[in-house]
């Protein structure tokens, strides 16, 4: 067997009894855990191909979190939008490793990363969107991640309550990585108390209030690609929740070359017109651009999206 890729026996014991594991090299790019690619040879002769995911406990139990919060996005997006991601597989623990490991496994699908159209990416994207809530809340059963910023996806009615506990969360994990800088403490605590509930509080009045919508939750150009054996546009690394539908869009907005630009935000506004009052909606699109980019800053150090 070529393995280049630390496998345990909880990984074998996933496999049919008296299947081969053929290979298990490094494969993909990750900034929070390892990744790799497994084939293995079933009992029957067939050949199955599967990619792993693997992390180390951390503090406050964060692999588990992080690869049990996936496994859940990935089962609700294969369930409700089927082809929009890879067949998730079991996740669990390693069983001989130290410190905890834990992984996942999903299908293995050959992706092109070039960046696709604005209006496929719409139209791939919608798929998941036109999804609502089954209970009419904004939230998502488990805690989902944004690169290394939790979404904190208690269930919640209102919109402007949910969307200030998740920035404030991600405003503090800024603070933490990248220490006190007291104009933007303040700032952003202006923000939070005033600006955001008067931006946002109007989106869930009148005769047309917003439905908190299914979003894939870290979507930016390197969570999407083409599949190259069907052609279809596949996401990956998501941290889905029930919320707005215009917070997914918040992303194309932000800072850096990982941004989709706003070509793909106008498309998508097309399809999906802006929420009431639509007059607002730049206002309220920045708002949500900041999540990102301050999340973006959480987990990358000294980078300018800061600023």
């Amino acid at each position: 067997m070529d393995s280049k890729f630390p496998l345990d026996e909880s990984i074998l014991a996933l496999c049919p009894a008296g299947s081969v594991v053929l290979s298990a090299v490094a494969h993909g790019h990750s900034l929070w855990t390892i990744t790799g690619k497994i084939n293995k040879r079933h009992p029957d002769g067939d050949v199955r191909t599967c990619f792993i995911k693997a992390k180390k406990l951390a503090n406050n139990d964060y692999g588990r979190t992080m690869l049990l919060s996936e496994f859940a996005a990935l089962e609700t997006l294969h369930c409700l939008a089927p082809g929009s991601v890879s067949r998730p597989l079991p996740w669990g623990k390693y069983i001989s490793a130290l410190p905890d490991t834990y992984f996942l496994v999903e299908d293995f699908c050959e992706i092109d990363t070039a960046l696709p159209s604005p209006s496929e990416l719409t139209r791939r994207v919608l798929r998941i969107h036109r999804v609502s809530s089954p209970c009419g809340l904004f939230g998502f059963p488990v805690t989902t991640f944004c690169g290394i910023v939790p979404h904190l996806n208690s269930w919640e009615s209102s919109w402007s309550t949910f969307f200030a506990q998740h920035l404030r969360e991600t405003v503090g994990m800024d603070r933490r990585t990248n220490g006190d800088w007291p104009e933007l403490t303040l700032a952003a605590e202006r923000l939070l108390t005033i600006v955001l509930p008067r931006l946002l509080d109007p989106l869930q009045q009148g005769n047309q209030p917003i439905v908190p919508r299914l979003i894939h939750g870290d979507l930016w150009n390197g969570n999407v690609g083409r599949g190259t054996e069907t052609g279809q546009l596949v996401f990956v690394d998501v941290g889905s929740l029930y919320t707005h539908n215009e917070l997914e869009i918040g992303s194309f907005r932000r800072y850096g070359k990982q941004n989709f630009g706003q070509s793909y935000a106008e498309d998508y506004k097309k399809v999906f017109p802006p929420s009431c009052p639509p007059d607002e909606f730049d206002d309220s699109y920045r708002l949500c651009s900041l999540k990102y980019d301050l999340g973006h800053s959480a987990g990358n150090p000294g980078n300018d999206s800061r600023k």
